[in-house]
């Protein structure tokens, strides 16, 4: 897990790389994070990073995934400017977002909302 997904707070289960232990019949997200990519923030050196999170926003009902796509949106939102491990969070950068898909591969079948984000971060 990252420092960013560890400073991430949202009120339902998150999982990153990994279906979350489930509370009931609560939508929840997973995270898969790419390793990071350094460029040059400043001119002084290459001290900018960022990273990209693709994110399932699941639910049970179209409605429920699109609360775990709200609730998911606010949290990354209030990372900007925050300091993780001696970095500040940028502006967070909503890269795509995909329509609404439906798994019935699984049972009861889950709805999906697919979004992915870029995070980057500066020295603070």
């Amino acid at each position: 897990m990252t420092a960013l997904t560890d400073a991430l707070v949202i009120d339902i289960p998150v999982g990153v790389g990994k279906r979350p232990v489930l509370d009931g019949t609560k939508p929840f997200v997973v995270i898969w994070p790419d390793g990071g990519v350094h460029s040059a923030a400043t001119m002084k050196a290459n001290d900018g990073l960022s990273e990209t999170w693709v994110c399932h926003c699941m639910g049970l009902t179209p409605e429920s995934a699109s609360v775990a796509f709200q609730k998911l949106t606010t949290a990354i939102y209030a990372l900007h400017r925050t300091v993780v491990s001696g970095r500040v969070v940028q502006y967070p950068e909503n890269l795509s977002s995909l329509p609404l898909s439906r798994d019935d591969d699984v049972n009861p079948p889950l709805y999906d909302f697919t979004t992915e984000w870029r995070l980057s971060t500066s020295p603070a």
